[in-house]
């Protein structure tokens, strides 16, 4: 079977699959590292990008389990007799897209509000109608007040330059259920609000407020325990977690504010 581009959609195969190198996608095809090449480069019993007839089912099979779920086998065996380019972005179909970019295309911007801690435990809203932004001075406290439309598992993230931590909530949990309503965090203990504070980071920062219908993945949470910040890879596993959950299902809530240095 002649496989025009071979070497470049094995080259995509190893970047987008679990499997990294030739010599391991070599033995789940049953054969010699450099048969295998000889396929791809050409040798004395093979012409070059040519895979013999009855390996084919099996590299088909092994492209189908890489690929989105949604391509089906017949599909695949299309793309891999078709241009590298078709192939490259079935693959880029299952990637989950980033943080920034989930946040950015389904953030709602007007449903989280920022607000002072209250004196006679009513919520207020920090307004100032000439402001472009919310903002807070370095160690005044405040709260977040959003406006959910649906229950099921919170998580908030505070955003600082490059950093991201997890928020807790009053009452210790880190990613408690919520019906659909105003939630304000940190919340309620002792029935009384509590309060947060930036103590030491200035100028622009962001609360993100995440809805799921299932548990968020236990690393995320563990970081906070750990007193760490969020690196790439947690970042990544939390956007794949809320890009999995129907989309009816989930919310994301997004407020940008300024700290002040006084």
């Amino acid at each position: 079977m002649h496989v025009p581009d071979l070497g470049a959609k094995i080259a995509l195969l190893l970047r987008f699959s679990a499997t990294r190198t030739r010599a391991q996608l070599a033995e789940k095809l049953d054969v010699t590292i450099s048969t295998f090449n000889g396929w791809i480069n050409g040798s004395g019993k093979s012409k070059p990008e040519w895979v013999p007839d009855n390996r084919w089912p099996s590299l088909v099979q092994i492209f189908h389990d890489s690929l989105p779920k949604q391509i089906g086998v017949s599909e695949v065996e299309k793309l891999l007799l078709g241009r590298v380019g078709e192939l490259d972005n079935a693959f880029r179909q299952g990637e989950s897209p980033t943080l920034d970019e989930i946040l950015s295309r389904e953030g709602r911007s007007g449903s989280a509000t920022l607000c002072p801690c209250p004196g006679l435990g009513l919520v207020e809203v920090l307004r100032d109608d000439n402001a472009e932004m919310a903002s807070i001075a370095l160690n005044e406290p405040f709260m977040v007040a959003v406006e959910i439309r649906r229950g099921g598992y919170a998580l908030v993230l505070n955003n600082a330059g490059y950093l991201w931590g997890v928020i807790e909530f009053a009452d210790g949990s880190l990613s408690p259920r919520v019906n659909g309503g105003q939630i304000v965090i940190p919340g309620v203990k002792n029935y009384k609000f509590l309060c947060m504070t930036e103590k030491y980071i200035p100028g622009p920062q962001r609360i993100a407020v995440f809805i799921a219908p299932e548990p968020f993945p236990p690393e995320i949470l563990s970081a906070y325990r750990n007193k760490s910040t969020l690196d790439s890879t947690l970042l990544n596993q939390l956007a794949s977690h809320m890009s999995e959950q129907p989309p009816h299902l989930r919310e994301m809530h997004v407020l940008d504010f300024m700290v002040r240095k006084s």
